[in-house]
């Protein structure tokens, strides 16, 4: 299963045409461990604005353990699955845009995930978007937990508007809302966490851009 790129056209695909060229080959079959030699488990492609990393560990012996990861950076910006980063009233950072373990995984699938990826990065990311603020939307969780998914979503201020208009619309209700945030500001001041002090910039940082415009 090979991943190609067009550069006319800026295109990833895993479909050979006249104009696109390999750019990753990978190779399975009965007899052969899925991927590239342990010498090689990881290879970078760099077309365009566009950085892909590839990597997998290789545990022939415990392939249950085995994971394939794919970073997809536009413009050195690293695509997050967001839907992820929430779950269970508790933010976590998602560290790789696309991971596969061993018993779900199929190259076709995979490279193909990554060419959706690419190609339709706006469309992923605000999908990615809304499935988050639906999870939110049902949770009652803290302020400070929200902050966080607030601080990852800013990472991609200058996607396209649409994506800021939409979470805009979860949080401005929160952050422009005195009775929420001045206990909050309150706690944070009377703590001397570094935490403490990048939760005071994120909201800062926000009402300043939205609200004293």
């Amino acid at each position: 299963m090979s991943l190609f790129y067009d550069e006319s056209t800026h295109w990833f695909s895993v479909e050979k045409t006249a104009t696109n060229e390999c750019v990753f080959l990978s190779y399975d079959g009965e007899n052969e461990h899925i991927g590239w030699s342990k010498k090689n488990n990881e290879t970078t492609i760099t077309k365009a604005n566009f950085t892909i990393e590839i990597q997998t560990n290789f545990w022939p012996e415990k392939v249950k353990c085995e994971f394939f990861y794919a970073n997809i950076y536009i413009n050195d910006i690293l695509l997050r699955p967001l839907s992820q980063c929430y779950n269970n009233g508790r933010f976590s950072r998602p560290s790789h845009t696309i991971e596969m373990t061993h018993e779900d995984f199929e190259w076709a699938v995979f490279l193909r995930e990554i060419c959706n990826v690419c190609n339709y990065s706006d469309v992923w990311l605000n999908s990615e978007l809304e499935k988050l603020l639906f999870k939110l939307s049902q949770d009652s969780l803290s302020i400070e937990e929200q902050i966080k998914v607030l601080t990852l979503l800013r990472d991609y201020d200058s996607k396209n508007p649409y994506f800021v208009e939409k979470y805009r619309n979860y949080f401005d209700s929160l952050l422009f809302d005195k009775e929420t945030v001045l206990p909050l500001f309150e706690r944070i001041f009377t703590q001397s966490e570094c935490s403490s002090i990048e939760t005071f910039d994120v909201i800062w940082h926000y009402i300043r851009d939205y609200k004293l415009v």
